[in-house]
């Protein structure tokens, strides 16, 4: 009898192991297929925000209005088959140049107004032959598939490379706010380098080391500071002693009308290499002696903390020791001659309508002038441009692989903003 019953009891124990180890593996399946779905979904809904455009920084609108607003955001089925189209299509309706409206649909994130939008509009037609880019670079689409009926139409090859430009600075802000890293102003006074023109409702953010000067030139001009024609017959020095009364910052705005005027006028930003604007910013400021300023507060510096005992004598202060005093610093002790773009114009958040580069100046700068609506005989001044790009490799070269790095972890973000290589160790000079 006793063996029947454990006979019978080891076969139940037997058969009811049997039935959970099935039941942990089809649970362990379904785990599986949850989270794989789950997780699709959160990538459908990452790759929506390739399409964000602005951010309204410190006055959101009514509950009610977002709501309202977003709403009206235009749904995508797939993102995935549109992440090529994004390289060409707007945020909003063009203008005669390029005219990217205001903010139309506003979100919230983080507490934050986030704007987004695409809508599918036709675009201009030109007559300009697909591909003659006048940079030389490969445009990634020279013909636009409209509206799903398979028909196409030719592109301005620089309304295109301004659409490039500004798709890839949105992937990477998204991208850095995934990693919790904003690059969003934290008052209104650190907006000081946006300087407005309320005659043309236009701002430009001035980047020093990047064609400024001039800028600055036109901008007196613009705003109706001087009454030159031509910028290149106001001084050199003369903007940069006024440009405070073109900031926008010390304009007697309130915040809610600075606020609409940062997302209704026309913005413009200039950038170019940040190797070679560091290089720029060295040779002009250090390298050539005379700046006191720079002398008193840079250099001194630099002198005490890299050199040692050597005595500081007439020798100049060499390129890796500059690279050397930048990895000591924090971001926010940085001049403004090496501050980062991220930094200075917060293109993450300000939406720019024109995206502008050194090597192409002319050009946007033309472009923009145009698209304010200023005089037609008002153009940006001829200008040289230095051989800082063929110096930096020799610079570049003075430095350790360490340095490179450390140096490279600085300007990361504004490479990858704006597509400019990186100067690794490994491929520093191939």
């Amino acid at each position: 009898m006793r063996r029947k019953l454990r006979f019978a009891f080891i076969s139940v124990a037997k058969g009811m192991r049997s039935k959970l180890r099935l039941a942990l593996i089809f649970t362990a399946i379904l785990i599986f297929v949850i989270g794989f779905y789950d997780q699709n979904n959160k990538m459908k809904r990452e790759e929506t925000l390739v399409h964000e455009a602005g951010v309204r920084m410190w006055r959101p609108e009514s509950e009610n209005s977002q709501r309202r607003d977003a709403a009206s955001v235009p749904q995508r089925s797939n993102p995935e088959e549109h992440r090529d189209e994004e390289t060409i299509q707007s945020d909003d309706k063009f203008g005669d140049i390029i005219g990217v409206g205001k903010c139309r649909y506003p979100e919230m994130t983080n507490g934050k107004g986030l704007c987004s939008s695409n809508p599918r509009v036709e675009p201009r037609r030109s007559n300009v032959t697909p591909g003659n880019d006048h940079r030389g670079s490969k445009l990634n689409v020279s013909l636009v598939k409209l509206k799903g009926n398979g028909s196409h139409k030719h592109l301005d090859p620089w309304v295109m490379e301004q659409r490039r430009r500004k798709a890839r600075l949105r992937r990477v802000c998204v991208k850095r706010r995934k990693e919790g890293k904003e690059y969003m102003p934290s008052s209104i006074e650190e907006l000081v380098h946006l300087l407005v023109d309320d005659k043309h409702k236009a701002i430009y953010c001035y980047v020093p080391k990047v064609g400024c000067t001039n800028w600055k030139r036109v901008w007196m001009i613009l705003s109706g500071l001087s009454n030159e024609v031509d910028p290149i017959n106001i001084p050199e020095m003369l903007p940069h002693t006024v440009h405070n009364s073109m900031m926008l910052v010390k304009q007697p705005y309130s915040a809610s009308v600075l606020q609409k005027k940062l997302e209704t006028y026309k913005k413009l930003v200039v950038v170019r290499d940040p190797y070679e604007r560091l290089l720029s910013a060295f040779r002009d400021k250090l390298e050539r002696s005379g700046n006191n300023y720079y002398e008193t507060n840079v250099a001194s510096v630099i002198k005490k903390r890299f050199r040692g005992k050597q005595k500081d004598g007439d020798e100049g202060i060499t390129f890796s020791q500059f690279v050397k005093f930048l990895n000591t610093r924090k971001q926010g002790e940085y001049d403004e001659h090496w501050r980062p773009y991220s930094h200075t114009c917060f293109p993450c958040g300000i939406r720019y309508d024109i995206i502008g580069k050194y090597e192409t100046l002319v050009e946007d700068s033309e472009r923009f002038l145009r698209l304010i609506g200023a005089p037609e005989d008002l153009h940006y001044p001829p200008y040289s441009p230095r051989n800082t790009s063929s110096l930096l490799p020799h610079y570049l070269d003075t430095l350790s692989p360490r340095q490179l790095i450390r140096l490279h972890t600085i300007y990361k973000t504004d490479l990858e903003m704006f597509d400019y290589k990186p100067r690794l160790p490994q491929d520093t000079f191939t």
